[in-house]
Order: structure tokens, then sequence, then C-alpha cells
């Protein structure tokens, strides 16, 4: 199947019905990625110096101005992010359907996953200051799970489609009874302790279940754009793009309606017990001893729950069909698209530098005087970003040692 896709994509090609593909970077749809990728670290950005700067004082304050708020921006920032990252796993393998990549492509997505686990290595110790070491090395943060999700989407990409969104949706919805036996039998089971230290971790921000669903279920509207491109059909694309509009609208009501089915439409505090639900831990606004929890939330708000998992998806589609739709008819870049670019470009070496900023206020900021301080800090990081892409283009950045495997 493999090898006659190929010889059909060469004869197309000769007669100039495909036009061949070099490179990621030869593609619009990188400059659509970038820009994408450079909105969810602004919003990152911007979240992680409210939780880490505010001091909590007020359980009102806290819960309707900055608690919400928060939530919020973990769907258009962190997950999303994850999300656009897997999905991008297509234009590095150069994957069709029916095609197993090849080693110096899986070579390079692998190199690229061992590297950012090893980058996430000193974020767990930071993370982590309760736990002794060697202990606190391990975790899921972002930069952890990113590393493994370029290692799974590639083993994905050896199963069809249908496969992946079977293993996908099992991975969603039996995540809490597997992690909820791990729980009850880690004290007593050795096994059982060894793979909730695993799979849970001792920061659990981003761990592999119910996460890894992410990987399997992104690889497959990966592939489906990246064949409707590789046709240079203008159709082709619009389709592609019309489809992930389609499937994210589906998501969306999926996430929206499984509360309802469950007859849980709001969060209420059983949710917030972290010895039945372990993510709540990784919210530090949670951990305030001025606030229990945050009453009446729609329930597709609950991180890591089938609910928001949907949901999240649903939102990640619709931000990226919308961006390439735009994109498709507006191919002269703005300013604003132009900073998103940039801010894209230096993502994963803004993830890592961030940690530097934000612990130099760390809860000594209020509310009154976080929001200059928020846009001197984000005008002072988008120099900085922009002073090393004019000037210091040779000196290396994270991303740039990324792409150079």
């Amino acid at each position: 199947m493999c090898t006659k896709l190929k010889i059909l994509i060469l004869v197309l090609r000769k007669f100039k019905y495909i036009k061949p593909i070099e490179s990621e970077k030869d593609m619009n749809e990188y400059r659509n990625i970038e820009i994408l990728k450079g909105f969810t670290i602004f919003i990152i950005l911007i979240s992680n110096s409210i939780k880490y700067w505010i001091v909590f004082q007020d359980e009102i304050l806290v819960t309707y101005l900055i608690g919400f708020p928060i939530m919020i921006f973990e769907l258009f920032g962190s997950f999303l992010f994850i999300f656009i990252n897997s999905f991008t796993v297509t234009f590095i393998l150069e994957k069709k359907m029916g095609c197993v990549p090849e080693k110096n492509k899986r070579n390079k997505i692998i190199k690229q996953g061992i590297f950012l686990i090893l980058l996430g290595l000193p974020f767990n110790i930071i993370l982590n200051p309760l736990v002794i070491y060697p202990f606190n090395l391990w975790g899921w943060n972002i930069l952890t799970f990113l590393g493994f999700s370029q290692i799974i989407c590639y083993f994905a990409y050896k199963l069809v489609r249908w496969t992946r969104i079977i293993i996908g949706l099992a991975l969603i919805f039996l995540t809490f009874g597997i992690r909820e036996l791990l729980y009850i039998w880690r004290d007593v089971n050795p096994i059982a302790y060894i793979l909730d230290f695993i799979i849970v971790s001792p920061y659990p921000n981003y761990s592999l279940l119910p996460y890894a669903s992410i990987c399997f279920f992104s690889t497959v509207f990966g592939e489906l754009f990246y064949e409707a491109k590789l046709l240079d059909s203008k159709i082709a694309e619009i389709n592609a793009i019309t489809s992930i509009l389609k499937y994210g609208i589906v998501l969306l009501i999926i996430g929206l309606l499984i509360p309802i089915a469950e007859f849980r439409p709001v969060i209420t505090l059983e949710d917030y017990d972290p010895n039945k639900y372990p993510f709540i831990d990784i919210l530090l606004i949670l951990k305030s001893p001025f606030l229990v929890y945050i009453p009446n939330l729609p329930g597709f708000l609950l991180k890591g729950t089938p609910a928001n998992l949907f949901f999240s998806m649903g939102i990640a589609l619709l931000c990226m069909g919308l961006i390439f739709y735009s994109n498709y008819y507006k191919q002269n870049a703005t300013r604003i698209s132009y900073y998103f670019t940039l801010l894209g470009k230096f993502s994963f070496t803004l993830l890592f530098i961030q940690f530097i900023f934000l612990y130099c206020f760390y809860h000594r900021l209020s509310l009154l005087i976080l929001y200059p301080f928020v846009l001197i800090y984000l005008f002072l990081i988008s120099m900085i970003i922009y002073l090393w892409e004019k000037y210091m283009k040779k000196f290396p950045y994270i991303d740039k040692i990324i792409l150079k495997f």
C-alpha cells in the first residue's frame, strides 16, 4: 500500500498535479501552527504569572476573579499547546495513510522526545520541593509530557486511524478506574506503588493517563490534514479544514453533554477531594488555605475528566480550523500574527526560562499591582526574543536545538 501510494504521488508530481513539499517550513500551515503556538504561549505566560505571583487573601476574590480565569486559560494554554505539538508530528514524519515512517524521521522524533524529557527534569526539582531526591526528578510537567507525546505519536502512526480512536477513547474512559485501583493498592502492593509513581508521579500536571489520549486523537487529524495538503488541491484543503471544524464542534458538544448525562452538571466539593481526584493537587490556587473549592463551575472544567478532555480537544480543533481557514484567504501577515509567530518560534525556550521570572515575585503581588507587573513582564519577554531573533540568530536556543535533531 505504501509503495503504491509513493509511486502514485511521484507520477502526479511529474505531471505537476502534486507539488513537492520540501520541508515543514515550506508550507504555509507551518506559519499558522507557529501563530497558534505563540498564542498558547502568550496565555501560558499570563496564567502562570497569576498563579505564582498573586497573594491569596480573599476567598471571594480568589474564587471568582482568579480561579475561573485560570481554568479557562488552561483550555487555551497548556492543553492547546500539547495538542498542536502532537498534531505537527505528522509534518515531521511526513505520514500518509498506510505508510510507516522512515527510520531517519523516527530517529528525529525519538531524539526530540528524549531531549524534552531531559529538559523537564530540572522543572521537577523546582516543582517538587517537598519530595526527597532523587524521587523529585520524576513528574509529569508539560515538558516531560511533550517529550513522551512525541514518542507516543510515532508509535500511534503505526496503527490505522480507527484503532487510534478506540485506544484514545479507552484511555479517556478507563483512566479513573485504573488510577483508583492504583490508589487503593499502592500502599499494600509494591508493583501498584511503582505503577502509580510512574503513571501519576509526585507532580501529576499532565500525567500519562489520561493525557496520552491526546496523542492518538491529534495524529488522526494531523494525518488527515497532511494528506489534503499533499494533494495540493484547494478543494481538498478546504474539505480538510471543514472536517477539522466539524469534528471540533462534535467533540465540544460531547464535552458539554457528558456532565449532564452523568447528572453532575456542576462541580461539587466531592470533586475536590485530592484522595479521589489527584489532578486537583496541581492547581496551586486550590492549595490555598482560604479556598476549599470553586463552587458551581460547569463540569467540563474539571481537569482530566472525560468531559474536560472532549471539550478541550474540541476547543483545540476549532482554534486550529479557524486559524487555518482565516489565513487560507488572508496571506498577508499582520503585526499581531507576526508577534504570535515570534512567540511560537521561541515557544519551548519561553516555557523553560519563564521560571526565572516567575520566582522573582513568588506570592508577593496583590491583584491591584498584578496587572502592570504582568504587562511589564510580557513586554520584557517580547523584547528579549525580538532582539534575539534580530541580532543573535547564530546563538542557539532550545527550539533551534530541537529542530537540528
